[in-house]
């Protein structure tokens, strides 16, 4: 099985490169000067710092939605996946409370959407993942991220209990399946095989819109494999050749994108 790729980059921060100049209301020299040192530090690569200056140019100038947007992706760039330390914990509070604020003022804002549905996924709290990737597909069905966001957190929902279940059977991961027990393979079926079919449909959606898009192939290939332990002998062979056609075009593809 793949590992689910935790590292993405937010709309938020693909949206900056096409933001807004200042306005031309009456802004403090301080809010100006503040606002465009964190552009400096931002494209610098500088998120921390950058965060700090735009957080002194919204308190100059609370008004300033650009500052704010650009404070949320500050803050939303300088969180780091699988950091469980304290500091990078209150970073990633620093990015939602940013992302929330913007939404107050601009509640169809879909990059702000999509980086508190991305921070979620990055941290592993599906859960709330799911809820705001559904809010991002509201309001921009094209979103391919939330597409395979969606269908990733379908696959990692069940990975587990199928983890769980080849353990009981004595089975390792690479022990080629379907499950041998029947009656555990219907009630796995009966309890998962909808939410694994939907990931499946999500992931086919995200490709619709990004007929290369690596990731989504090969989280369609985790579903696939997850599908087929849970049906007989035939139904095996087809799923697991069409998950391994879909890993031999992910490798196609990611070579390609280099």
């Amino acid at each position: 099985m793949t590992r689910i790729a935790f590292i993405l980059v937010p709309t938020l921060v693909g949206s900056l490169l096409f933001a807004a100049p200042l306005p031309a209301q009456q802004l403090s020299i301080a809010a100006r000067d503040a606002f465009n040192m964190g552009v400096r530090q931002f494209q610098a690569a500088q998120f921390r710092s950058a965060a700090e200056s735009f957080g002194k140019a919204v308190e100059r100038a609370p008004n300033l939605l650009n500052a704010r947007v650009y404070l949320a992706a500050s803050w939303v760039q300088a969180y780091v996946p699988d950091d469980a330390s304290p500091e990078n914990a209150e970073v990633a509070k620093s990015a939602l409370a940013a992302c929330l604020e913007v939404l107050k003022r601009d509640p169809s804002n879909v990059a702000a959407t999509d980086s508190i549905a991305t921070l979620h996924f990055q941290m592993r709290d599906f859960i709330r993942s799911r809820e705001w990737n559904l809010k991002v597909i509201a309001l921009d069905p094209n979103s391919k991220t939330s597409l395979y966001m969606l269908g990733a957190i379908n696959w990692s929902d069940f990975a587990s209990t199928l983890k769980e279940a080849r353990t009981t059977l004595n089975m390792s991961s690479d022990d080629p399946g379907p499950l041998p027990d029947e009656e555990l393979r219907t009630e796995l079926r009966a309890q998962s095989l909808k939410s694994i079919e939907e990931g499946i449909e999500f992931e086919r959606a995200a490709l619709n819109l990004d007929v290369g898009y690596a990731r989504a192939m090969l989280t369609i290939a985790d579903l696939l494999r997850a599908r087929a332990d849970l049906g007989d002998e035939a139904a095996y062979k087809a799923d697991i050749a069409e998950a391994n056609d879909w890993v031999t075009r992910a490798a196609k593809a990611a070579g390609t994108a280099k």
